[in-house]
C-alpha cells in the first residue's frame, strides 16, 4: 500500500484527576466517530465497553462478477503520554504507555461463497461470453445460470494434470479442474477416487 492510500487520523482525549479508564475510553470512542465522520460506519463498527474500545471490520459491498469482496486494512496506535514540562523538575519527565491493542476473533465469520461466485463468473465467460453482458438484453451471459450460492462457504479441490500427446505432440500442456461443494466428504470422496485411479498419494485422505 502506498503512501498516497494510507488514510490517517488522529484523536485525542483529556483526562482530569476524577477522570477513570471508562469515561476516557467513552470520550475516545466519541471523539473517533467525529473526527472520521459518518463514513466510518461503511468501514467498521465502534463500539466502547468499560475502559476498552472495540474496532469490528464490516464486510464490504460487492457485486458478482464486477466489484470484487476485499478486506479493511486498519492499524490502531496509542501515543504514549507525555506528563506536562516542569523546569525545576528537568530530567525526571517520562512516557508512558496508557493502554494496549490487541486482536482477535469476534465470532463473525464472512464466508468464502463471494470469492466463489466471481471464479464461477470468471469461468462462464471464459466458456463464451468474455464480456459479460455486451449487446444486453441479448447478452450470452445470464445471472440465473449461476449455481454459486454466494451467501454460503465452501471447499475447494483443485486438481492439477497434463496431457502429453504421442509422437511430434510429446509437450505436456498443463491444466486445471477445480471443483468446489459445500460438503467437504464430497470432495474427500473425489480426492479418493482420483487416488485410486492414478495411484498417486494424496496428504490428508
Amino acid at each position: 500500500m502506498s503512501d498516497e492510500e494510507v488514510y490517517i487520523r488522529e484523536v485525542a482525549a483529556r483526562s482530569f484527576s476524577n477522570s477513570t479508564p471508562a469515561s476516557i475510553a467513552a470520550e475516545l470512542t466519541k471523539l473517533i466517530k467525529k473526527t472520521l465522520g459518518k463514513d466510518y460506519a461503511k468501514l467498521f463498527n465502534i463500539t466502547n465497553s468499560g475502559a476498552s474500545i472495540v474496532f469490528n471490520e464490516v464486510e464490504q459491498e460487492w457485486s458478482r462478477g464486477i466489484k470484487e469482496q476485499v478486506t479493511v486494512d486498519f492499524t490502531v496506535e496509542l501515543v504514549p503520554v507525555e506528563p506536562g514540562y516542569t523546569p525545576t523538575k528537568a530530567g525526571s519527565v517520562t512516557t508512558y504507555d496508557w493502554g494496549t491493542v490487541t486482536t482477535g476473533l469476534t465470532g463473525t465469520v464472512i464466508k468464502d461463497g463471494k470469492k466463489i461466485a466471481d471464479l464461477e463468473y470468471f469461468c462462464l465467460g471464459e466458456r463464451g461470453d468474455q464480456y459479460r453482458y455486451k449487446g444486453w438484453p441479448n447478452s450470452i451471459f445470464n445471472i440465473a445460470d449461476c449455481m454459486v450460492d454466494e451467501t454460503k462457504a465452501y471447499d475447494v479441490l483443485d486438481i492439477h494434470y497434463a496431457y502429453q500427446g504421442t509422437c511430434e505432440d510429446i509437450q505436456k500442456s498443463e491444466k486445471d479442474i477445480t471443483i468446489v461443494s459445500t460438503n467437504p466428504d464430497t470432495l474427500k470422496s473425489i480426492a479418493t477416487s482420483v487416488a485410486t485411479k492414478t495411484g498417486i498419494t494424496v496428504e490428508g485422505l
